[in-house]
């Protein structure tokens, strides 16, 4: 374990991460040594370096795809897996610690990203990689955030979703039956994260039959689904998606005039330079009005 770690913490030393976390998959790191750093703790004396480490790129640089509205530039589903490998460290680190990461404006508001961008009763989550993937699949992590927030909105999606406590460790550590649901009827139909340049706009949020979403994408830190390479540069783009009950409805698709920034281009291009084939095919087929068929339920 103690080998593990070390690999960890080299690889989050060596870019560094703390002032350069643009690296999207050492973004789970530093959770992962912040868990190793909490368990041998008593056993091993370097673990307080890399726990107070761990904790401060939590309370600094982290996340470098999100800002203090909850945003996440990579998509619902990137969202989900990343915020999954982080929650299992807050939850641990305030238990042992008494130190909340929750108090954090990004993580106050982070769960509303998800509610808003992929709501339950569609058939998909917009935006980057995962796309196609049913938007109950965020069940868990929701639950786990309606518990460590007592939001009591967080709680019905995670219920929408059919998702029950129980079966994965961080729903045991943030069971909470005490917590009722509320239908988010009453919240707010609109709901814009200016950090990663997205917008979700209801027609009537929390009713499956009635709801049409409509989500807009227009950010220099373009996702990978809604970028165009070219030879000289990334150019950011447009993207609405209309999704009504369980069919999504044809994607717009307009390519914007403003360069990408240099330091997330390179995030989003293919290392030989061709664009990621899974999202920009998906957009490719909204595109050309290609409707997904109804899903049975």
């Amino acid at each position: 374990m103690k080998a593990r770690a070390l690999q960890f913490l080299k690889r989050l030393q060596t870019l560094p991460f703390e002032n350069s976390p643009y690296e999207s998959h050492a973004g789970r790191l530093p959770g992962f040594l912040g868990e190793c750093a909490l368990s041998f703790i008593h056993d091993w004396p370097e673990a307080r370096d890399w726990l107070e480490y761990c904790t401060l790129i939590y309370m600094t640089a982290y996340p470098a795809w999100g800002g203090d509205d909850g945003g996440w530039q990579e998509g619902p589903s990137y969202w989900g897996a990343y915020m999954s490998f982080a929650i299992h460290f807050v939850v641990a680190l305030r238990q042992a610690t008494g130190i909340d990461l929750m108090q954090k404006p990004f993580f106050r508001n982070t769960p509303f990203f998800a509610f808003y961008t992929a709501t339950p009763y569609h058939e998909q989550r917009p935006f980057g990689d995962g796309a196609e993937s049913s938007p109950c699949g965020l069940g868990a992590i929701m639950y786990a955030f309606s518990s460590l927030l007592r939001d009591p909105y967080l709680r019905w999606l995670a219920e929408e979703c059919r998702f029950r406590p129980g079966a994965d460790v961080l729903t045991v550590a943030t069971y909470d039956p005490t917590l009722k649901a509320r239908s988010p009827l009453k919240l707010p139909q609109t709901r814009v994260f200016p950090s990663v340049g997205l917008a979700s706009i209801h027609t009537a949020l929390g009713d499956r039959e009635r709801d049409i979403d409509f989500c807009c994408a227009a950010a220099p830190m373009a996702v990978s689904a809604t970028v165009t390479p070219s030879k000289t540069h990334l150019s950011s783009t447009l993207l609405v998606e209309a999704r009504y009950c369980h069919r999504l409805l044809p994607v717009v698709r307009l390519a914007a005039s403003s360069p990408m920034h240099p330091r997330h281009a390179s995030r989003q291009q293919h290392p030989r330079g061709r664009p990621r084939s899974g999202a920009t095919q998906f957009c490719r087929q909204r595109a050309h009005h290609r409707v997904c068929p109804q899903r049975r339920l």
